[in-house]
């Protein structure tokens, strides 16, 4: 037996590793992504040279916390799921299980019968089988979601079918096509079972971004951060609920569902994701307590055109996920100082930058990109998105950028030789910063060619989440 103590220092240790595996597994979800889009041979087996080290220093973080959970698991006297304490009982009781199964008629045909035939069995050989009550909805209509939930007062809800990312997830409606529920209706309907669903399991592809409004009110939800395939899909149902079936915990479960994808031989084993309410509690007044400086995100850009409008999107994407871009626009005001501007976004931790044509013969632009050189940690703290007109992937190319701002010294020294020397106040300022742009920017330009930036296609097409995650690494630090 474990005195009270020990399982405390037990829960801390088990926290903090979840937390380091959590940052783990994105950092390789991270390293992955940028393995599929990479076209030079060189960098591709860099990628994956550093996805084996970093795979083998997240199997040392899996051992321990296996470790860990063996010891909670022999110290517990109720062998079915520890937590919530609703869910806990002296008593025997069934625990509900609810599966909701959408597969609309103009949409691709999922392996749906395979995955719940896989559930049901699993649970039927488990040696607690007497525990588990399932309860199936087939062709789930919008409106069958509240029923079935009232109905049958399900302590674990599973979905299975189709996510369309931001979207939301995809059911039917009366006809038996496709009807798609945000993230926030599907939170707020969730809110109103939170006192009796404790875990809510979304398979279905690109499910995490639901799966975290969800978690707001329900205790452990699990969602997917990409897309999934139908037999990835199966494993992981088998492992989640055989150790439910075997009186494991959630957080056991989701483990050994993720470990069967391994197993299995696919990729997409660090796939599912398991969000804790208390967790996420707990972070949002961590993260409360971080200063506003370490949490800022700036964004540097030239001001119109297809760079405008990118800032745009990215702005407006940003907001969704609860984060607020700096940006002059918006943040300057009127009669703002912009140097003193300009130098603030040269400190921040977190600067996207915007690169284009423009943006390179830019002297305020530039300035704030020099400013961040400036500042060290250059590479660590930038998140560039290049445009198509931006022409530094060619030695030739970006030399005609270094001849640009040669001229533009050129000019305004032959312009500052017209007039006397007593009436230049302030425009020797600007010679030394022209200067300093022209020293800079062929380093600061070989340097955003060497990194794998990624198209603003991509960037659009993921709604820059690629670039959120990113982000969100970087402030965690």
């Amino acid at each position: 037996m474990l005195s009270d103590e020990q399982r405390r220092r037990l829960e801390q240790e088990k926290n903090s590793f979840e937390q380091s595996y959590e940052l783990q597994s994105e950092k390789i979800t991270r390293l992955r992504n940028a393995l599929v889009i990479e076209t030079d041979p060189s960098r591709k087996f860099q990628y994956e040279q550093q996805i084996k080290n970093e795979e083998t220093e997240l199997k040392k973080l899996t051992d321990r916390l296996d470790e860990i959970e063996k010891q909670l698991q022999s110290a517990q006297s109720i062998p079915i799921i520890s937590e919530p304490k609703s869910i806990q009982q002296t008593n025997i009781q069934q625990q509900k299980i609810l599966i909701l199964a959408a597969n609309p008629q103009q949409t691709s045909r999922l392996h749906l019968e395979e995955e719940l035939r896989e559930i049901k069995e699993g649970l039927k050989r488990a040696k607690k089988q007497e525990l588990f009550l399932i309860e199936l909805a087939e062709a789930v209509r919008y409106r069958d979601i509240h029923r079935s939930v009232i109905d049958f007062e399900p302590q674990i809800i599973h979905f299975s079918g189709r996510s369309s990312k931001q979207a939301g997830l995809v059911f039917e409606n009366e006809a038996g096509q496709a009807k798609l529920i945000d993230a926030e209706a599907l939170a707020g309907l969730f809110e109103l079972f939170s006192d009796h669903v404790k875990c809510v399991v979304l398979n279905a592809c690109y499910s995490e971004i639901q799966a975290k409004a969800i978690a707001q009110h329900i205790d452990y939800v699990i969602g997917m951060c990409q897309k999934i395939g139908d037999r990835a899909a199966i494993e992981f149902a088998v492992g989640f609920y055989d150790a439910l079936g075997a009186g494991k915990s959630i957080e056991y479960a989701y483990k050994l569902g993720c470990r069967l994808i391994r197993v299995a031989g696919m990729p997409e084993s660090l796939t599912p994701k398991l969000l804790i309410k208390k967790q996420l509690d707990d972070n949002f007044r961590i993260e409360k307590a971080i200063t506003v400086a370490e949490k800022e995100v700036f964004i540097s850009y030239a001001w119109g055109g297809d760079s405008e409008e990118l800032v745009n999107q990215l702005d407006k994407a940003f907001q969704k996920k609860g984060v607020t871009i700096v940006r002059d626009k918006r943040d300057l005001g009127y009669k703002g100082l912009i140097k003193e501007f300009m130098e603030r976004i040269g400190q921040g931790k977190c600067v996207i930058t915007v690169i284009s044509d423009k943006y390179l013969k830019s002297p305020n632009c530039m300035f704030e990109l020099v400013k961040v050189t400036q500042n060290g940690n250059f590479y660590d703290r930038i998140f560039p998105v290049v445009l198509a007109d931006a022409q530094i992937y060619k030695p030739v190319e970006r030399i005609k950028y270094i001849k640009y701002w040669e001229e533009q010294i050129k000019e305004l020294d032959e312009a500052m030789r017209s007039v006397s020397a007593a009436n230049l106040q302030g425009i020797r300022e600007e010679i030394d910063q022209y200067s300093e742009i022209r020293n800079t920017i062929s380093e600061l330009t070989s340097t955003l060619k060497n990194m794998n930036t990624l198209t603003p296609n991509i960037h659009n097409e993921s709604d820059f989440q690629i670039l959120f995650e990113a982000i969100e690494y970087k402030l965690k630090e």
